[in-house]
Order: C-alpha cells, then structure tokens, then sequence
C-alpha cells in the first residue's frame, strides 16, 4: 500500500476479505448490489426476529441507552415470566384514569 491508499476492512462475521484500493482510483459511487453483502431479511443479521423487531421500535421511538436497557431488562424478565398482562394501549390508559 502506498500513504494515500485506502484500506477497507469489513466486519469479521461478513468474512468480505480487506481490499486495498489506490487513491487516484478513488471517486464517490453507489455500490453495487454485486459489492454488498446479501441477506435473505432486513433480520437475518439479528438472532431472532423479535429482536429485529423490538430493536425497530426502539429507534423508531428514538430512546436513549438507559431506556433501551431498560426495556431490554425487562423484556427477558417477560420472556421467563407470565406477570405482564396488558396487551393494548386502551387497557393502559384505563388503567391510568383509574389510578388517578
């Protein structure tokens, strides 16, 4: 390599080899679909669908760490536990005007 070479290095688990590529070959271009990895689903890199799923909601809903954290605490504590019950929005809102 030379000094203004650029070495791309992808993740381990892709196991896409470096290449190494001249920077007086270099421009801004869209890759394309034969240089990108493929995935049968958006989920597949995700271990189950849920997470991918969960994990849309969380950045849908722009949380923070903490609640992310949180929420993922808590959905384990579900996942091994039948004590979560409320299965709507309308039931949580009952739920509150009756509380208050």
């Amino acid at each position: 390599p030379q000094l203004d070479d650029i070495k791309i290095e992808y993740h381990p688990h892709s196991k896409i080899p470096s290449t190494i590529h001249l920077f007086s070959d270099f421009s801004c271009r869209h890759p394309t679909e034969d240089t990108m990895p493929r995935h049968a689903s958006s989920w597949e890199l995700f271990h189950t669908r849920l997470n991918f799923e969960v994990t849309e909601i969380v950045l849908a809903a722009a949380m923070t760490k903490d609640q992310t954290n949180r929420l993922f605490e808590l959905m384990c504590c579900a996942a091994s536990a039948k004590d979560f019950t409320l299965q709507s929005h309308d039931e949580v809102r009952t739920l509150w005007k009756m509380a208050s």
